[in-house]
């Protein structure tokens, strides 16, 4: 399952954060996927039956941990994003707050790392 994202403006879903069509950031849906039956995108929660909706996920369940993961690996790409441009001035400013030279590298490097970390938690 990936996250699916739904545009505020005009109601596209995606699995990426940002609108292809309006280029504005997307609200964060839930995890899901296709439906099987139209090939939309749909949170896990929509499919499930009457029964099913509203109830609680138990704590420290497989499910929900990867649920977490997959959004803390979401945040880490957009972070990363934003970071890899940001402007001169971030870069400068990292480096003045103790990072020393090369302060925006090490913590795209570090921030790699921990996706990459995230993701062979949630595959194994």
């Amino acid at each position: 399952m990936s996250v699916v994202w739904e545009c505020g403006s005009c109601g596209e879903r995606s699995f990426e954060r940002r609108c292809g069509e309006c280029n504005l950031f997307c609200s964060r849906i839930g995890a899901g996927g296709e439906c099987p039956a139209c090939s939309e995108l749909v949170a896990g929660a929509e499919l499930e039956g009457p029964a099913e909706m509203g109830r609680e996920t138990e704590p420290g369940t497989i499910g929900s941990g990867a649920l977490d993961a997959i959004e803390l690996g979401e945040i880490l790409d957009y972070v990363g994003e934003w970071l890899a441009d940001a402007p001169p001035a971030v870069t400068a400013s990292l480096e003045d707050h103790g990072g020393g030279p090369g302060a925006r590298d090490i913590l795209l490097d570090a921030l790699a790392r921990h996706r990459r970390a995230l993701i062979s938690t949630v595959a194994s």
